[in-house]
């Protein structure tokens, strides 16, 4: 259950706050077919949210934001259940998971199309899935749903268009991160750090006889995962769309054309237990698709309405 309220204050023309308050009420139950109870649990905490916008003038915006997060564990990660994968390996939830809560710091500044941001991020009890547990006795490994004490996160990020020809134009993401954790394993502190970068850049292509082709490229750096390290991944997509005008618009992608969109990891320096693997969730797709507009095109749409909860909406689902 949750219970909230915003507001909006305009302090001058050019400044604005907009501000919110969340509260929110966890009740978590889970029981054997027998009755027994694995997880009974129940809490409650506040959520604030605050915005401050500053319109310097047409071509410039500052804004500076902060906001306290709850991310709740699912039934798969709280579920003591164990997945067989080979003789030697399950995987597994853990009843005593706890929720993640986070706090982040953020500052914005756009100039025209262009952005740039900084953000500091502070996860307590970090929800980790698969982490590695050995049972030196059976020598079987448990890749169990773990909570990580503490993880920093400082990024910066810059993001903007750009028109290269008149028949060219991309859109070039670039985010640079350091990463911190702070917990313990095998009765130790474990304190591990990592330096990261991730490239988005999207490259349309605007052709003659209305043809359209885009080409997307994605790749990211090695990030820390709990206890062991995601490995760089990338991918690159293409598709081709052609509008037919009253006639409708066909399109036909492929995505992940070199297969390389493949989840790589590897435990880090300093671990008892070496540990490494691959999982693809998908290979190489190709997908084609053909839409026409039925009825009359001048007649309006449906109202595109929405309201101020919707934010706060999807915060519950989770």
């Amino acid at each position: 259950m949750a219970a909230f309220s915003t507001a909006k204050i305009e302090l001058d023309e050019k400044t604005s706050l907009n501000a919110g308050l969340r509260y929110e009420n966890t009740k978590t139950n889970l029981t054997t077919v027998s009755g027994e109870k694995i997880i009974d649990r129940h809490y409650g905490d506040f959520f604030p949210t605050a915005f401050l916008s500053r319109k310097i003038n047409a071509d410039n915006l500052v804004q500076v934001s902060y906001g306290r997060r709850i991310t709740r564990p699912t039934f798969n990660e709280m579920a003591p259940f164990a997945f067989f994968s080979d003789p030697f390996s399950f995987f597994a939830g853990n009843e005593n998971i706890l929720p993640t809560y986070t706090n982040t710091l953020k500052t914005d500044y756009s100039y025209k199309s262009w952005v740039f941001s900084v953000q500091h991020s502070m996860d307590k009890n970090l929800i980790q899935r698969f982490q590695p547990t050995l049972d030196e006795e059976t020598n079987t490994l448990f890749l169990k749903t773990e909570n990580i004490d503490e993880r920093q996160t400082v990024s910066m990020i810059v993001a903007f268009p750009l028109k290269v020809t008149s028949w060219w134009e991309t859109q070039n993401n670039f985010t640079a991160n350091y990463q911190k954790v702070n917990s313990e394993l095998n009765g130790e502190a474990y304190v591990v750090n990592q330096k990261g970068i991730q490239v988005v850049l999207t490259n349309t292509f605007t052709l003659p006889k209305k043809y359209t082709i885009e080409l997307m490229g994605n790749y990211n750096s090695p990030v820390i995962n709990g206890y062991f390290n995601l490995l760089s991944r990338g991918f690159v997509n293409f598709g081709v769309q052609k509008n037919f005008e009253k006639a409708g618009i066909l399109r036909v992608s492929c995505n992940d054309i070199f297969e390389t969109n493949q989840m790589r990891w590897r435990t880090l320096d300093g671990t008892d237990l070496e540990f490494s693997g691959r999982f693809r969730s998908e290979k190489r797709v190709f997908m084609a698709t053909y839409t026409y507009k039925f009825g009359n095109s001048k007649i309006k749409g449906t109202r595109d309405r929405k309201v101020g909860s919707q934010e706060e909406q999807k915060r519950v689902t989770n």
